[in-house]
Order: structure tokens, then sequence, then C-alpha cells
């Protein structure tokens, strides 16, 4: 949150799309979304994803399970509903028939992490060659506002 200003001020020049988390920070996403950026530059496209991000990568049931090797009803039918969906997604992870998922993204017992070594890269890998945020958006409703936003130009969504 620290560079959202900056972020915002590069924001009058180019478009930008910012995505937090609200991560239990506020109640609602849109008193949360005014409360860290009341003035938003005309090409800011500030996000926040309910509860967590995670949520809207779980949306995609089918390639989520088959990206991580586990069975697909294991996934969250309701990822938003997720008290904590980093968690959710690490004991996603835990179940995995990959040895190298389960190394990646469970951290070990004495490491004192919530996520594993390379939790991050492997959803950044998941995020760029398989996850599908229309179909996701199905599922996620904060997602499919999002979706629709922005394709809408709007800077609210």
């Amino acid at each position: 949150m620290s560079k959202l200003p900056g972020f915002n001020t590069a924001a009058r020049f180019s478009p930008w799309l910012v995505l937090v988390d609200l991560n239990g920070d506020a109640a609602c996403a849109p008193d949360f979304a005014t409360a860290v950026l009341p003035a938003p530059s005309p090409q800011m496209a500030f996000r926040v994803a309910v509860r967590q991000a995670e949520a809207w990568l779980m949306g995609d049931t089918a390639e989520l399970a088959s990206y991580l090797r586990v069975a697909r009803a294991r996934v969250p039918s309701d990822p938003e509903a997720e008290v904590d969906s980093k968690q959710a997604m690490v004991n996603l992870a835990r179940g995995s028939r990959v040895r190298r998922v389960r190394e990646d993204m469970v951290p070990t017992a004495r490491s004192g992490r919530k996520t594993g070594s390379n939790y991050a890269g492997r959803l950044i890998e998941f995020t760029t060659q398989r996850w599908r945020p229309e179909v996701a958006a199905e599922r996620v409703d904060s997602l499919a506002r999002c979706l629709r936003g922005l394709a809408a130009g709007s800077p609210e969504a």
C-alpha cells in the first residue's frame, strides 16, 4: 500500500491496474478502496479482491486442480467464502500428487512461513499459463465485477 500514491500519480499519464487483497482489512471492498485511494487518477483501475487474490485463482476449478494435480472436488466450491484462501491454496498443494508442487508451495515446519519458498512463482506460472479469468468469474463475484469494470473502462468495480 505504501507504493499506491506513486502508482496513482503514474496513472495520470498512462493506464494502471492495481490489485490488492482485502485480507480482512475492512468489512467491505468499496469502503476500503475509497479509504486507501480517495482520489484515483483518471487512468487508475484500483481493484480489491475480496479476502485474498487466491480466491480469484480458485474460481477456475478445473485448471487449478489440473495444475496442482489434485482432485477437482478438493477445490473450494465458493472460494470467496474461504476465511483464508491463501491457506486453502497451501492445503490444496499439500495434497498434490506432484512432489515438486508440494515442495514449492507448502512451507516446511521449521520455516515459520505461511507459504513455501516458491509459492508466488507457482501462482505466477499458473496465472500466466493456465488460469482463465472469464471462467473463474463465473464463481467469484468480485472478479466478475472487476472484469466488467475493466471492460467498461470504469475506475470502480
